[in-house]
């Protein structure tokens, strides 16, 4: 039952960017039940990455605009306004997974590697293996808001242009990724490159970088269309080039090029999302884009851990194609059943108890 508030609150929010978030997870998740669609869950994380870093650019660059002087306080409330919405859940998860681990007596990573996992420092400058994989895109998210507020505070002391400040983060996110992304390539350890918190910085820094520009100058809707359809060219770039020179999808979704030009694609179409106007009568189809798009984050973290105990429960049974295919489908129905449960239950009480913005 949706409640009057629900109801409000359901409309009140862009429908374009709720279609992006929930084409995103249903990427992702695709890629993780098929393998036949295992390269999805690539184009899943960089939207998700690009609309992250236009929802979250937004505020930011709201709360630098509205700020005296941008001071040690405003780097904090930030943090702790990022903190509570995403760690509660994350460490939930850290913990089941250690179960899991534990339970199936699979390997678990030693005390030294552990640690790594509580400040997000596993996939720093390498990948980790065999543990929370999943966990790598948000190793990104979460030292992309460490790092952008805190570069501002230090340009801040250099400049009084805010828009100078602002765009002058971008551009050092950005030099720090592709400095990294060439340093694994020339070294020849860029096989996983993609997965490394160092080199994929700058895939949330362009969400950013149009926040930015979307909030600082006036975007017509033919230029928000040429932006979004310049954008889906970009996205769809790997694609392109399987067909044009015979590559490999899996070697270029850890190209330097395309792990730039992707993400800056995806971008891009986000201007045009956000504008857009569908399903305005309050259908059927929005309320259900919308709730999967509010439970992205918790059916992002609880996916695997149900796929993998799904398929432990029927043993040897998933080479048989109908056991294998209700498997998933009972797979994917509890993904959805629990991430209602953890989005009401843990994301929105503690997201209640964050900080006001100041």
């Amino acid at each position: 039952m949706i409640t009057a508030k629900e109801t409000k609150n359901i409309r009140e929010r862009s429908i374009g960017l709720d279609l992006t978030r929930a084409l995103a997870i249903t990427l992702v998740i695709t890629s993780h039940f098929s393998r036949d669609s295992r390269n999805f869950g690539f184009w899943g994380v960089e939207i998700f990455f690009s609309l992250s870093g236009f929802l979250i650019g937004q505020i930011l660059w709201r709360n630098y605009l509205n700020s005296s002087k941008w001071t040690v306080k405003q780097v904090f409330n930030f943090w702790s306004r990022r903190w509570w919405r995403t760690i509660p859940n994350y460490y939930l998860f850290l913990i089941i997974n250690l179960i899991l681990n534990v339970i199936v007596i699979k390997p678990i990573p030693s005390f030294f590697n552990f640690v790594k996992f509580l400040y997000f420092g596993q996939f720093f400058t390498q990948r980790s293996w065999h543990f929370f994989e999943v966990s790598w895109s948000l190793c990104v998210e979460e030292w992309l808001y460490i790092l952008f507020p805190l570069l501002i505070l230090i340009y801040s002391k250099l400049s009084q242009n805010k828009k100078i400040v602002f765009l002058s983060t971008f551009v050092t996110i950005l030099l720090i990724s592709a400095s990294f992304r060439y340093h694994l390539h020339s070294t020849n350890s860029g096989v996983d490159m993609r997965l490394i918190t160092l080199a994929r910085l700058d895939s949330i820094g362009f969400g950013i970088l149009i926040a930015f520009l979307y909030k600082t100058f006036t975007f017509s809707n033919a230029v928000r269309l040429i932006c979004f359809c310049f954008g889906l060219i970009l996205i769809l770039t790997p694609i392109f080039a399987t067909f044009l020179f015979q590559l490999e999808l899996d070697s270029l979704i850890n190209n330097q090029i395309i792990l730039t030009i992707v993400p800056f694609g995806a971008s891009l179409t986000l201007p045009y999302m956000y504008n857009v106007k569908m399903l305005s009568n309050f259908s059927f189809l929005r309320k259900i884009i919308t709730k999967v798009s509010l439970w992205s984050y918790s059916l992002y973290l609880c996916h695997m851990p149900i796929l993998y105990l799904v398929y432990v429960s029927i043993g040897k049974s998933y080479k048989i194609f109908v056991i294998n295919l209700c498997a998933k489908l009972v797979g994917f129905a509890l993904s959805f059943l629990l991430s209602w449960f953890l989005y009401s239950n843990i994301e929105v009480p503690f997201t209640k108890r964050r900080p006001a913005e100041i």
